[in-house]
């Protein structure tokens, strides 16, 4: 399954609290796409991803948005 988070408009922390709460929801191996508009949240997302184990499968940047796919992995 696929879930889009829509962050646009948001600054930091938000878009990677919306992707947390997103992430909680998931199941295991569900994908979330997160589309942001705050250029920090591209190094953000990094470092979550990272920390919480779960798995960054893409992440573009262009046009004034981020976009990152987030795999949630485990529990």
């Amino acid at each position: 399954m696929e879930k889009t988070v829509d962050a646009s408009g948001t600054i930091c922390p938000y878009p990677i609290m919306l992707l947390s709460r997103a992430v909680r929801e998931a199941r295991p191996g569900d994908v979330i796409k997160v589309v942001a508009t705050d250029p920090a949240f591209a190094r953000d997302v990094k470092s979550w991803t990272k920390s919480t184990g779960n798995e960054l499968l893409a992440l573009e940047e262009g046009e004034g948005k981020v976009v990152a796919l987030v795999r949630k992995v485990g529990r």
